[in-house]
């Protein structure tokens, strides 16, 4: 492939050419990591990533020489503020100079590059997919198995399926068919997070009208690709279906890899461009909001935490799942790991605010099941590029709220207000030990002392505004019990209820500090 073709798929957001540099139509066929230790070799139309080196450096610059000696097509580099034009003078117009987003991963740099080469199709012709080849291989699978058999991908979407005449079929096969996807119902979903979790062929009974299946996940280097699926119309063959399916895999696999590659390369971009517009600084040069501009209006979800002592996680299998749900809702769904959490900006058109709570609650039903440990989902909406920032602010702190308090849930900022402008106080201080007004630390210290709940009975009392029966009812006492304990609170620790500020600091100071009790609805 050229230069040309892989400057355009891969996009300027990521990747711009010095201008005066290189030859549009010079082929390029690989990616090559500079290792200063090592003595570079010749790669005929390699491109070469200047990890680490500064674009002036005269070590940098004696590098992009002998690699134009050595046949490179380009050599990459960041700006990080430094001028590139003395690299591009360097360079001449033997190879081209290209300037990475300073804020672009060089992993997913290399990574991107590397696809964009593997799946064009005068470089990788055979993991090029048909969707002929892949339905003859679902007929060919068929008439070994003598089964109705389907393709899927992970989305639940239908790829391809056999039509050999005389094997039985049910409507659940007919109905997906048609639609070209699975319906999400509640008993598919335990399915197909077996299969999510499977190496082997899954057997799965059969219930009402819909006949016995077997379902073999298709992975490479153990990333799900999608899945086989075959009917077992008498409910007898399981083992020699799976069988089957097992040798047919790996076919399928390559297949669907190959689709996988196409379909990563706007994932890689989307992913790099969110994780950016996410970050603390702009790459220099590069307005990342003008690819993002195209997905708004759109809502951002956070799903963590991540980083957690209740579980071991596996950040990049994690990612993966839920990116290939967003997709699933929309192609165009942008997905990346940042710091403590999964981000997805899921573009609004055409999908309602009750699917996207759907879509966050069956995400996180997925990301338990796969780390077994919970998880909670922060959304808010995003109009405008310049909003993503003070959305993700909004997201981080609605989810260090779940976390605080230990109770994870789908939360939406603007709905949920209230939770986010409370951790913010929290942040500030407003509970810190420095901060707590003598009452209530004469009370905290008398509960720790002898394992009274005069906190718990006090912060009941101002959470129902001093309904005695509900907030007795909300500490399972009777409301005489209740009245008791407030006329010892008042007398002993000086609690002045009569004081609108004095309440308000005592309520605030003592929800900031609670981690157990259900706000009031």
């Amino acid at each position: 492939m050229t230069l040309a073709t892989l400057l355009e798929a891969v996009g300027p957001d990521l990747l711009e050419l010095v201008e005066g540099t290189g030859d549009a139509a010079a082929t390029v066929r690989d990616s090559v990591i500079w290792d200063r230790a090592d003595v570079l070799t010749p790669s005929a139309g390699g491109v070469l990533l200047l990890v680490g080196g500064e674009a002036t450096s005269p070590e940098v610059l004696a590098t992009i020489e002998v690699a134009a000696r050595l046949g490179y097509a380009a050599v990459a580099l960041k700006r990080r503020g430094a001028d590139t034009t003395m690299a591009g003078a360097v360079a001449g117009s033997s190879i081209a100079v290209l300037v990475v987003a300073d804020d672009a991963s060089w992993a997913s740099v290399d990574s991107l590059v590397a696809s964009v080469i593997a799946s064009h199709p005068e470089e990788q012709a055979t993991l090029a997919i048909d969707h002929g080849d892949l339905f003859a291989i679902a007929n060919a699978i068929a008439l070994s198995v003598g089964a109705a058999v389907t393709i899927e991908d992970p989305g639940w979407h239908v790829l391809a399926y056999s039509s050999v005449e005389g094997h039985p079929i049910d409507a659940v096969r007919q109905d997906s068919i048609l639609g070209r996807r699975v319906r999400r119902l509640d008993p598919y979903e335990s399915e197909y997070r077996a299969i999510a979790r499977s190496q082997e062929p899954v057997y799965f009974a059969p219930y009402d009208d819909v006949l016995a299946r077997v379902a073999m996940p298709v992975r490479a280097s153990g990333r799900l690709l999608g899945s086989i699926w075959a009917i077992d119309a008498d409910d007898t063959r399981r083992d020699e279906i799976g069988v089957v399916l097992e040798r047919a895999m790996p076919s399928v696999a390559l297949h669907l890899l190959g689709a996988a590659h196409r379909g990563d390369l706007a994932r890689y971009r989307r992913a790099e461009l969110l994780s950016i517009q996410l970050g603390v600084r702009a790459p220099h040069g590069v307005d990342v909001s003008e690819g993002l501009r195209r997905l708004l209006p759109a809502t951002l979800l956070a799903f963590g935490p991540l980083n957690r002592a209740d579980g071991v996680i596996d950040d990049l299998r994690l990612t993966d799942a839920v990116a290939a749900s967003a997709e699933s809702l929309r192609h165009d769904a942008s997905c990346a790991r940042v710091a403590n959490a999964i981000y997805v900006l899921l573009p609004a058109e055409r999908v309602e605010a009750p699917q996207r709570r759907r879509f966050a609650a069956s995400t996180l039903e997925v990301l338990e099941q796969l780390a077994g440990v919970p998880f909670g989902c922060a959304l808010a909406e995003v109009a405008s590029p310049d909003a993503v920032t003070a959305a993700r602010a909004d997201v981080d702190r609605t989810l260090r709220a779940m976390v605080r308090r230990g109770r994870y849930a789908v939360l939406d900022v603007d709905a949920d207000r209230h939770v986010t402008v409370l951790e913010e106080l929290v942040e500030l201080g407003v509970a810190s030990d420095a901060n707590l007004v003598a009452p209530l630390r004469a009370l905290f210290a008398h509960d720790a002392q002898t394992g009274s709940d005069y906190a718990a009975t006090l912060l009941a009392h101002l959470d129902y505004g001093g309904d005695v029966r509900r907030a007795a009812a909300a500490r399972f006492v009777h409301p005489n019990s209740h009245r008791y304990r407030m006329r010892k609170i008042v007398e002993h620790f000086g609690v002045d209820l009569e004081d609108p500020t004095a309440r308000l600091v005592l309520w605030l100071q003592l929800r900031a500090r609670d981690k157990g009790s259900e706000t009031p609805r």
